[in-house]
């Protein structure tokens, strides 16, 4: 706990104890092989006994008398404080057990999941925790498929008991919504798209090539050897990409330049839009340009889109690729060795093209975190600089 009128300076140096650990919340043991139905009863007893732990945690907050307090400030004045908890900062899945909302929905505002991989001009209606309060209560049928309309678990929250606006609890997080998430994401589609054209090699070289540069360390490792990436490395990791990137990508072909250059400028605009969540005030100019570089973003992720399939998906691509060779391999049949070589080749370039196709249809962007980038110029105009 800690409270919100201290700068970040003070806040993050341990030396000065501005954090104080109030609890200890338990964490379930991990279920593995188990029947389904065993498996979501139990994530839900969890559930319920993390929401017990906050009721005694969080108590004196719902009793108005303890919450009512004085204090003696710096000017020797007492003055008469109400205890409120004004923001939650936690991880994506924290915040859905802390809210009782499913897992792939935002806990900000009412967006559908298809639409979450979109650039949404208009902004999603914000989440009711009231409306989901007296829906609970009334505890009929009706009121429970409206909850789940809503992506909301049954069940009490312990939130909906203290004097606050639930919705305006959760704050933008730069470590988990964009170090150890968009970023850590980019990378993982930029190693599968340099595999894929190739480039993966060269990338290496002049990534472990950058010197060292002021508080910049050099890398000790490959890019792909890295097998775990934390965020003080992204935050490093983010001031040379685009050029390392730049760098590899260099001399395309002419079937190639179109593609090397929108990977680039998604790379370009995400890091771009990183380095302008992190200034410590703002103005309209610098949030038109951290809206500007999120639509530039979006605009240019579609080059990626083929790297996000599903398990489900690449299994069923595999299977789609094998019928394709065997087509291949029948029409290739009784053919010269000259006529094989021809067909050959024509049929490797329409099976790429077919299974580029294939993947990309079946894959989206649409989960939480690439969604919740929408909100962060809202909350910055709301209350202030994230950092």
């Amino acid at each position: 706990m800690t409270i919100g009128n201290l700068s970040t300076t003070i806040r993050m140096a341990p030396s000065y104890h501005s954090i104080l650990l109030i609890a200890l919340l338990p964490i379930p043991i991990k279920m593995g092989d188990v029947p389904i139905s065993r498996y979501n009863a139990q994530k839900e007893h969890n559930r319920m006994i993390q929401q017990h732990v906050l009721r005694h945690v969080l108590g004196p907050l719902m009793d108005a008398e303890r919450r009512v307090f004085y204090v003696r400030c710096a000017d020797d004045y007492f003055r008469r404080c109400v205890a409120s908890p004004a923001a939650w900062i936690a991880d994506y899945p924290e915040h859905c057990d802390l809210h009782n909302i499913k897992n792939g929905i935002c806990y900000w505002c009412e967006c559908p999941p298809e639409e979450m991989g979109e650039f949404l001009v208009k902004p999603c209606e914000r989440r009711d925790h009231t409306l989901y309060r007296r829906l609970c209560e009334l505890d009929t049928p009706a009121a429970k498929a409206r909850l789940t309309r809503h992506g909301v678990h049954q069940g009490s929250n312990v939130l909906w008991h203290l004097d606050c606006v639930v919705s305006d609890l959760p704050k933008p997080d730069l470590l988990h919504t964009l170090q150890l998430g968009m970023l850590k994401h980019l990378l993982g589609w930029l190693q599968d798209f340099l595999k894929q054209q190739k480039r993966l090699e060269e990338f290496n070289n002049i990534w472990l090539s950058v010197p060292p540069y002021l508080d910049m360390a050099q890398p000790q490792k490959a890019y792909a050897e890295v097998s775990s990436w934390q965020g003080k490395e992204i935050k490093t990791m983010s001031r040379f990409l685009v050029g390392v990137l730049r760098c590899a990508l260099r001399n395309p072909s002419p079937s190639q330049r179109g593609v090397f250059n929108e990977a680039i400028e998604c790379c370009r605009a995400l890091v771009e839009f990183y380095f302008y969540a992190q200034y410590e005030s703002h103005d309209e100019e610098t949030l038109g340009l951290m809206d500007e570089a999120l639509k530039r973003f979006h605009i240019s992720k579609r080059v990626f889109r083929q790297f996000r399939v599903t398990k489900k998906v690449t299994d069923q691509g595999k299977e789609h690729r094998k019928r394709l060779i065997q087509q291949r391999d029948t029409a290739m049949q009784g053919k010269a060795s000259t006529e094989q070589e021809r067909l050959r080749k024509e049929w490797e370039t329409f099976i790429n093209a077919e299974m580029v196709e294939y993947h990309e249809e079946g894959s989206d962007f649409n989960f939480p975190k690439i969604h919740q980038l929408l909100h962060f110029g809202e909350q910055i105009r709301r209350y202030g600089s994230l950092k």
